[in-house]
């Protein structure tokens, strides 16, 4: 039987973190950077923070008021309910800090976003030990028909480690790293269901 189990990711993939960092950003330390200048996954680099600023950008970008505000990517909503319906099963995967895990689930209720399973990964090693997160290790032994992803290094991870095909969003960090030929860009939501059906 066909396994019918799709891998999605939340931020930049579901959510449009990137263009609400741009505004904490802005209105945080009042320094403009457009989205398209977000050309490294390292926001430190991306948006010229120190150590401090940068704790301080992630401290206020997962408070639950601002997580709830994030804006949804256009076509992803009406997309997950035709595999949904179509008999896919939905997981959300996230590298968002553990404790965001009641906020993230509300927000995907809100949203109308269906989802079979939703799961916090260590993804960047960032979670402190006692988080109840899954490892790398333990996410290679999952099978997954694709992915959805937006994070580069995540990419060539699902693809080379888990010989998984992937839906790579095109956004600006992830431009500049060669990919091998499981990983295929992909505009928006309307290029990834034609890909995928």
């Amino acid at each position: 039987m066909m396994n019918k189990i799709i891998y999605v990711d939340m931020d930049d993939v579901l959510a449009e973190t990137g263009r609400m960092l741009v505004q904490v950003v802005e209105e945080q330390f009042d320094r403009i950077v457009p989205f398209e200048s977000i050309t490294d996954f390292d926001l430190a680099q991306s948006f010229d923070l120190n150590e401090t600023q940068l704790e301080q950008l992630f401290d206020e970008i997962h408070r639950s008021e601002i997580l709830m505000n994030v804006d949804v990517l256009q076509g992803s909503i009406e997309a997950l309910h035709n595999w949904h319906d179509s008999g896919y099963q939905i997981h959300i995967l996230t590298g968002r800090p553990a404790y965001t895990r009641d906020t993230s689930i509300a927000w995907l209720q809100q949203k109308g976003i269906p989802f079979d399973s939703f799961e916090i990964v260590d993804k960047y090693g960032r979670q402190p030990d006692n988080a109840q997160a899954l490892s790398l290790s333990d996410l290679q032994k999952r099978k997954y028909c694709f992915c959805i992803e937006d994070s580069p290094d995540m990419a060539i991870f699902l693809s080379e480690k888990m010989n998984a095909p992937v839906a790579l969003i095109d956004r600006p960090w992830n431009r500049e790293h060669a990919y091998n030929s499981l990983v295929v860009r992909i505009t928006d939501w309307n290029d990834i269901y034609a890909f995928t059906t």
